[in-house]
């Protein structure tokens, strides 16, 4: 795949509790939430969220049609979940999001893809799929949009093949944060190695063993 086809990329390589703005401006809150005052680099380099569930854009990525990222779940906390978004307009009402939703039971753990119309950026999912996000093991999901056709992937396996009878054309790309807790290291589900892609080529993985090694 041509290297010109990565867009944007991040490893939150930022200091311990830095907000995510101040950590690298590209990155700007598409939600209304306070969620942006919990949005920060975590300890070990990733990127945790708050307590309401935020969807965080990049700059640097119009022209996106491939989003990828890590996921780590830190903990055995009753609730965790992130994820991807494409953005098609301002606002968090105007973002197909993917979030991988981890709760005790395994029938209340999802991969679930979102179209917003309503006041939550989770409402109403498109489609949802069962899946147990696993405890301290990293995972890659990726989020694609072909055309109307939107898929989404957990290394590289396909979960989601959704064809929107609405398509929307994407304008950017980010990541959904929510922590369930405020500011906290320990809990939840944490975002890492994010990458946007201009192309549908085979994905590049960019990751290198340094990126990896506090998992």
């Amino acid at each position: 795949m041509d290297d010109m086809a990565v867009i944007a990329s991040d490893d939150f390589s930022g200091e311990s509790n830095e907000l995510l703005t101040d950590y690298n401006p590209a990155w700007w809150e598409v939600t209304t939430t306070a969620a942006r005052n919990w949005a920060r680099i975590s300890d070990v380099g990733r990127a945790r969220g708050g307590t309401t569930v935020a969807c965080w854009a990049h700059s640097g990525t119009a022209g996106i049609k491939r989003a990828l990222c890590d996921l780590y779940r830190v903990s055995d906390t009753q609730y965790a979940a992130a994820g991807l978004m494409f953005t098609y307009a301002s606002g968090y009402r105007a973002a197909y999001t993917v979030r991988v939703r981890w709760r005790p039971m395994a029938a209340q753990s999802f991969v679930e893809l979102f179209k917003p119309t309503t006041a939550s950026v989770v409402s109403n999912p498109l489609a949802q799929v069962q899946y147990q996000l696993p405890l301290e093991t990293v995972v890659r999901l990726r989020l694609e949009q072909d055309g109307a056709d939107i898929r989404v992937y957990i290394d590289d396996e396909l979960f989601i093949d959704y064809t929107d009878s609405d398509p929307r054309a994407i304008t950017g790309g980010g990541i959904l944060l929510h922590g369930y807790v405020s500011n906290s290291d320990t809990v939840g589900v944490h975002v890492d190695n994010f990458q946007a892609e201009d192309s549908l080529d085979e994905p590049t993985d960019r990751r290198t063993p340094l990126l990896l090694a506090p998992w």
